[in-house]
């Protein structure tokens, strides 16, 4: 039985190449780093408890049932506590600062994750402790503190070092944070450095990141027929694991590279279906106002 961990979701992240409808989120999705080497261990009641716990707090959080997921991460937190299982807390901790983070709730979230990362009287993995850095990158990235970010995002790469199982990941927050800062040449190598990692690992989220990473430092460059090539690659693996927002920003990315402002427009119309199936307001408000300012007459 093995736990999951959901890491590092940017809302309403703010701009990036220039134009804040570039990059509205940046979802890193993290799963469980386990030694396949490890003896076999008995496992308690009530760490079983706590891993179903956590299974089914992961799958409400993937539904949209964020309210549920915080409840459900709690009542793991509180079980793996009790027994000190340091694994368990960090990543139940991890998990629950998401879940405060997208229920607009960033401080409450960011006080969390100094609970793994201050001088704390239990020992928390480097990769966890890592993923918490990760997760505080973001978080002041959502207020719009680009230099506090950066330092997070040193932080995590000293402690994670060039060959962690997480490189891959710093390298995709590395050139988001490139982008913010108006480096589209920089962002491009860290995305291209990042792909190589991740496709060598075989996590095709991450891959999908690194390609819209890619596909936001071509367009910033002025090479749209590029950004339109691997952004096209990113929308078929994020259509192959059902990733609601990343499509949204694909798609965004995509009508921002056409240079026919009809092939414009239905990417935009498409963004605009995704985001009203999912809910999303301001992802609704957003491509609205994009398709308002073309120009009109046009068939759709």
């Amino acid at each position: 039985m093995s736990r999951r961990a959901i890491a590092g979701k940017m809302v309403d992240g703010g701009s990036a190449c220039g134009s804040g409808a570039l990059w509205t989120s940046l979802l890193l999705l993290v799963w469980l780093l386990a030694g396949c080497a490890a003896p076999v261990k008995q496992v308690t009641a009530a760490q079983a408890q706590a891993i179903e716990l956590n299974r089914r707090g992961v799958e409400s959080f993937e539904a949209g049932e964020l309210a549920r997921a915080q409840q459900l991460f709690e009542a793991a937190l509180r079980l793996e506590r009790a027994v000190e299982n340091e694994e368990g807390i960090a990543l139940n901790v991890l998990n629950l600062a998401q879940c405060l983070q997208r229920q607009g709730q960033p401080e409450q979230a960011a006080r969390l994750l100094d609970t793994l990362l201050g001088e704390a009287t239990l020992a928390y993995s480097a990769p966890r402790r890592t993923q918490a850095m990760m997760q505080q990158a973001l978080l002041a990235l959502q207020r719009k503190d680009v230099a506090q970010a950066l330092l997070w995002q040193q932080r995590a790469g000293a402690l994670c070092g060039s060959d962690c199982a997480l490189a891959g990941k710093l390298l995709n927050l590395a050139a988001r944070l490139a982008l913010e800062q108006g480096d589209a040449a920089r962002a491009g190598r860290d995305a291209l450095a990042a792909l190589a990692r991740n496709r060598a690992a075989g996590d095709e989220v991450e891959v999908a990141n690194a390609l819209r990473l890619q596909g936001a430092a071509e367009l910033a460059l002025g090479r749209p027929a590029q950004a339109r090539q691997v952004l096209l690659e990113a929308l078929a693996l994020d259509k192959d694991s059902a990733a609601g927002d990343k499509i949204y920003q694909d798609l965004l990315l995509l009508g921002h590279a056409s240079d026919d402002t009809g092939q414009r427009r239905r990417y935009w119309q498409r963004a605009l279906a995704v985001a009203q199936a999912a809910g999303r307001a301001q992802s609704v408000k957003e491509v609205e106002q994009l398709l308002a300012a073309l120009p009109p007459g046009l068939a759709n």
